[in-house]
């Protein structure tokens, strides 16, 4: 440890200074006041200060007064060489800001006892200083952390940190839900552990071992019956040595983004299909009359006929539905109010239910509240409501017989609200948002089957939208679904 010697006396200099240097120390040597204080001002300055207590200039005393009223408050410990016994000079001093004193002539071994506790205070202030700007940037790290974990833990994007060992310390709620982490605790975790169920566009041990300040990266859930898509970038910090310190992942759900393109493409094979299977047939029953001979062309006739007129209706059903759903696109309610028998309409609906799936077996019920029944509405509009939702609970029923049922009252505040309820398959709970999205089928996320066009739902949606209500949906795996519309009153009052 580097330790000021400062005696004006060239002997005592001397000594104090072979004294220092035998004890492993190095000596600063300063022959009066003025040098000694330029020594204690330097960059450089020496953490322990023997001082003379008579100088030329400026005594040790001055000095030390001077080190305690510095604002910069400097751990120098200072130990006062003095010829003076005295308790007053001593108690001077000692308030003037010395920590310790010896009296000459000194005792060697009292004076290196003296400067070893010196050494041991520096030491422990080194220690302690040490601890505080630890502790200060523990509290920086903290606070840094709170308001990281403030700004992302609402974000749609999926955010996780972690230590410079991979394993994750963070993860906002977006995070928890892409990583399959909710109700885990996740805390100590290998980050290629968590990411293991997934398909990765990049090998772990190069995200790891990258030096790069970036990696891009594609998240693939693709084994599940629900497929997951995820765009992921890992952004690494280093500290001044290149070492890394922590890193973040980014997570955004590209599912959608994914399946867009597929979507238009699917949608669009459906439609050809859906056109050209009744064409095909149509088609085809004529080819057969054409190349009759004449005599077979009336047997073939009636028999053909038939179901080339179940194909023009089936043609026409799919193109109205397409009408039906662009016309409602602009979310405006039919204008043709007027008073309507809602009996009268759901046994109309039975009846071409019944008529358009004339093979299958269906169990139709309906409940309709004595002061529901007559209301004044857009006849078309309830009509379609009423229809999409039978029609749904029977082309996607699994269980023989289906079970329909229809039911139809007020609430407390007069509000009509139509309930259609089946015994079906059910909605996996994470698509029940996606349902009354344009094109989108259920059934073919979850079973890879297609059934209609993916607009039912949707146009029922827009149609109490448009009429200032809200479709409201309870469904469970195994359980059957119940789609419930309610119109405000004055869309359904008589």
């Amino acid at each position: 440890m580097r330790i000021l010697v400062a005696e004006d006396e060239a002997m005592n200099r001397r000594l104090l200074e072979v004294s220092v240097r035998k004890w492993g120390h190095e000596p600063i040597i300063a022959s009066d006041g003025a040098e000694a204080w330029k020594l204690l001002n330097s960059p450089d300055a020496p953490s322990i200060a023997m001082l003379d207590w008579m100088m030329p200039g400026i005594d040790g005393v001055e000095i030390c007064r001077r080190l305690r009223e510095s604002p910069e408050q400097r751990m120098i410990y200072v130990i006062m060489v003095t010829t003076n016994a005295r308790p007053a000079d001593i108690v001077e001093g000692l308030e003037a800001g010395a920590d310790d004193y010896v009296t000459k002539p000194f005792d060697p071994q009292e004076l290196r006892a003296r400067v070893d506790v010196g050494v041991r205070m520096v030491a422990l202030h080194r220690r302690l200083a040490e601890r505080g700007r630890s502790l200060a940037s523990a509290r920086a790290r903290l606070e840094d952390q709170a308001r990281f974990e403030s700004a992302v833990g609402g974000m749609s994007d999926g955010i996780a940190t972690v230590d410079a060992q991979w394993r994750l310390s963070y993860a906002n709620r977006s995070a928890e839900l892409l990583l399959n982490l909710v109700d885990e605790d996740y805390a100590g975790r290998l980050l290629r552990d968590i990411l293991e169920p997934f398909e990765l566009s990049q090998d772990p041990t190069a995200i790891e071992e990258s030096a790069e300040g970036t990696t891009e990266l594609e998240i693939a859930r693709t084994g599940e019956d629900v497929k997951l898509w995820m765009d992921g970038r890992v952004t690494r910090r280093f500290d001044d040595e290149g070492r890394l310190t922590d890193a973040v992942l980014t997570l955004r759900d590209a599912t959608d983004r994914m399946n867009a393109r597929n979507r238009e493409m699917r949608f669009m094979n459906t439609i050809s299909h859906k056109l050209r299977t009744p064409l095909t047939v149509i088609g085809g029953s004529l080819d057969v009359i054409a190349h009759l001979p004449r005599e077979q062309v009336q047997e073939a006739w009636e028999r053909l006929l038939p179901i080339c007129l179940r194909q023009v209706k089936r043609l026409d059903e799919t193109i109205a539905r397409l009408l039906q759903f662009r016309e409602l696109s602009v979310g405006e309610p039919s204008a043709e109010i007027e008073p309507v028998d809602l009996a009268d309409v759901i046994e109309q609906v039975e009846l071409a239910l019944r008529a358009q799936y004339p093979e299958e077996e269906i169990e139709f019920a309906s409940t309709i509240a004595t002061e529901a029944n007559h209301v004044v509405i857009a006849p078309d509009d309830v009509r379609l409501v009423i229809d999409e939702l039978v029609d749904n609970s029977v082309k996607f029923a699994e269980q023989r017989p289906v079970q329909v049922g229809v039911g139809v009252d007020r609430d407390e505040d007069g509000a009509l609200r139509i309930a259609v309820s089946d015994n079906g398959p059910g909605i996996p709970h994470e698509h029940l948002d996606r349902v009354f999205e344009g094109y989108v089928q259920i059934e073919e996320v979850v079973t890879g089957q297609v059934r209609g066009l993916g607009l039912g739902l949707r146009i029922v949606w827009q149609i109490a939208d448009a009429h200032g209500g809200a479709v409201a949906i309870q469904s469970a795996i195994g359980q059957g679904t119940t789609v419930t519309v309610t119109l405000p009153p004055d869309n359904g009052s008589s």
